[in-house]
């Protein structure tokens, strides 16, 4: 079972299904994240477009690697329930 997170929010998905999740669950993620994301949206919409394989680990840590710069730049609040989520 692997865990995806973005942000307080988290998905559980087993290994068969995170080998086998399709371009849509992708473009879903990506058309329902803020306009902080642009940058990473236009990166993969591009790699979707180009019919190359984009892995859903990847996904979630480029996210992730998004989400604390913009938490350590001020843009995104911290609350004492998104600590815990984060231990």
């Amino acid at each position: 079972m692997k865990t995806l997170t973005y942000g307080s929010q988290t998905w559980n998905i087993c290994d068969r299904e995170l080998q086998n999740v399709d371009d849509e669950l992708i473009m879903h993620i990506l058309y329902h994240l803020p306009s902080e994301y642009d940058n990473l949206n236009d990166q993969y919409l591009k790699d979707l477009d180009d019919k190359k394989a984009i892995d859903l680990e990847d996904l979630r840590a480029d996210l992730q690697r998004k989400y604390n710069r913009l938490v350590d730049l001020g843009y995104i609040e911290i609350t004492e329930d998104d600590n815990d989520k984060r231990d």
